[in-house]
């Protein structure tokens, strides 16, 4: 026997699209099963900046009076965020420099110039005055989370707070620890720009489905399926089932009530603003 449950999160009872709980008008009575997730339909309308990852992390240095008595060394902390949209690499080079113009600390004069090469996809930052011996170190997530002491400046009023809501793999700064930039060595990210977001999706359970104890995602956690984004922005994402091992085991009882998340690599629940869906499967086990 073979019974099939379709799913849409445009009606659910509760939540939004990516989180969403929803009960079947009908209880679904099943013998011992497998379940399988099936026909899985997401639009692509995932914004290469997005609320989750949209922050970059530096210190500007410079100095004031230099080569004289008076000369005075200054540091200042930013948390600046990259406007929310969809980007390629030329218009992401123009946002990132237009961030990190806007409210500089620097000295009149002192600008950031940000270009893209096309042959290696990579953005490269660059200081355009060095009278005042500017500096900046670019702050990585992983140093962040290791040294949160470390992010305290009482002099800046954009220091923000320290959270999981960087977009440096948007922009191909991906190393850890502090990466340098100077007037005299400008600074080519380590990676090609990711125009898109998520790479990898995950549909999670938190309960309706399963034992939780099925399937292990990447960081911890239960996760129902995992989803390649293989279409560009714009496009459906269109995932079926290929893999006969990539099931749930049921024990006889009844399936009612549930509550679904698409999630990220991260385990946050992905900036979703259409409804998605899919199929669920239900084979008896002889």
């Amino acid at each position: 026997m073979v019974r099939k449950i379709f799913v849409d999160s445009r009606f659910r009872d509760s939540g939004n699209f990516a989180n969403f709980q929803t009960t079947l008008a009908t209880p679904v009575l099943h013998p011992k099963c497998r379940a399988y997730l099936d026909n899985i339909h997401i639009p692509n309308l995932f914004y290469t900046i997005h609320g989750n990852a949209r922050h970059i992390y530096i210190m500007e240095s410079w100095l004031t009076n230099p080569g004289t008595l008076n000369e005075v060394g200054h540091t200042r902390k930013r948390k600046i965020a990259l406007t929310i949209g969809h980007y390629d690499i030329q218009s992401l080079a123009v946002e990132l420099a237009t961030a990190l113009n806007v409210n500089s600390y620097f000295p009149p004069g002192n600008l950031y110039n940000v270009t893209h090469s096309d042959s290696t996809g990579r953005l490269t930052i660059t200081l355009t005055n060095g009278g005042n011996n500017p500096n900046v170190n670019i702050w990585s997530m992983e140093y962040l989370k290791a040294h949160k002491d470390l992010w305290i400046d009482h002099t800046s009023s954009q220091v923000g707070t320290v959270v999981d809501d960087d977009c440096y793999h948007a922009l191909g700064f991906t190393t850890g620890g502090i990466t340098d930039v100077t007037y005299v060595a400008p600074v080519e990210g380590n990676a090609h720009v990711s125009i898109l977001p998520f790479h990898t999706m995950y549909l999670t359970c938190d309960f309706g489905l399963g034992s939780n104890e099925d399937s292990i995602g990447p960081r911890g956690g239960n996760i129902l399926r995992s989803i390649p984004v293989n279409t560009g922005f714009g496009n459906m994402i269109h995932d079926q089932l290929q893999n006969p091992f990539d099931f749930i085991s049921l024990e006889p009882g009844q399936l009612r009530s549930f509550s679904f998340a698409l999630r990220d690599v991260f385990q946050r629940e992905v900036p979703l603003h259409h409804g998605f869906s899919f199929s669920i499967l239900l084979v008896e086990e002889e």
